[in-house]
C-alpha cells in the first residue's frame, strides 16, 4: 500500500545581501525586470526565495547576472514541519 501525505514546512534562514545588489534595483531596472521589487525587503524576499528554495545562484537570476554570486550568501535553513496530513488517493 502506498500512502500520500501533504507536509507543510516553514523555514528560517539568514540571508546576507551586499548593498550593491539593493542599489542595482532602480526605476530603470524595474522597467525591464520586476516592477514590484520596490523596497529592500521585497528584493531580499525575491532573492531568498530563489536561492533557498530553488538553489539558484545570484548570477542566474534575471536582472542580477552582472553581479558576483558571493554578493548574496545564506546559512542553511532551519526547517520546521508545520503540519502533516494524510491525503486520500
Amino acid at each position: 500500500m502506498v500512502r500520500k501525505f501533504r507536509v507543510t514546512f516553514e523555514a528560517d534562514v539568514n540571508i546576507y545581501i551586499d548593498d550593491k545588489v539593493i542599489q542595482q534595483v532602480d526605476s530603470e531596472w524595474r522597467k525591464q525586470f520586476y516592477q514590484d521589487l520596490d523596497s529592500p525587503h521585497k528584493i531580499a524576499e525575491h532573492i531568498a526565495y530563489n536561492i533557498v528554495l530553488f538553489n539558484r545562484k545570484l548570477s542566474s537570476l534575471e536582472g542580477f547576472a552582472n553581479l558576483p554570486d558571493d554578493a548574496v550568501t545564506s546559512k542553511e535553513p532551519d526547517w520546521n514541519i508545520e503540519a502533516i496530513e494524510e491525503m486520500q488517493k
